[in-house]
């Protein structure tokens, strides 16, 4: 990753597939027999499912941009250029001066189980940040009260949708 954040080609390497099966059932169904109509809400559950020898294991590593931090910068420079400044300060706090915007970890942590986001910093960047995740970030989950976690699936994953 720092070779490409230095400005050189990245060297790509498929990685996968990991494999899942995608349950989708329906809830909260009303039926309305006089317009002949029928409104529900989704619900799609996950579930590791190896259908081949060619499946990878969700424990396995991979590193992608990290969807948060470029997220967070992306959002405030089209919304609010003048906090950019303070959002850098918060990514070196929350993410003890992270050194790329690349995030490695396990598929299964980033696809459902949750990346953890340290909101324990005692800087006023930092807690700016946290406070606006906690109460913004609808789909992020509160694992305690210091830490948050984010994931690309988790919040679809058994949650009655709209």
């Amino acid at each position: 990753p720092m070779e490409v954040q230095a400005g050189q080609k990245p060297k790509l390497r498929q990685v996968g597939p990991f494999c899942y099966q995608e349950w989708k059932s329906k809830v909260s169904i009303l039926d309305n027999d006089e317009e002949d109509t029928m409104n529900y809400n989704p619900v799609d559950v996950f579930i590791a499912y190896p259908i081949s020898d060619d499946c990878i294991s969700g424990d396995t590593e991979v590193t992608i941009l990290h969807p948060l931090i470029v997220g967070m910068v992306n959002t405030v420079n089209r919304q609010k250029p003048a906090m950019l400044n303070l959002v850098a300060k918060a990514i070196k706090s929350i993410y003890k001066d992270p050194q790329s915007v690349y995030l490695t970890a396990k598929a299964k942590d980033i696809l459902f189980d949750s990346v953890v986001i340290d909101c324990s910093v005692k800087d006023f960047a930092g807690k700016a940040v946290c406070t606006q995740l906690r109460t913004e970030a609808k789909d992020l989950k509160h694992l305690s009260d210091t830490e948050l976690g984010f994931s690309l699936l988790g919040p679809k994953n058994g949650t009655p949708g709209k």
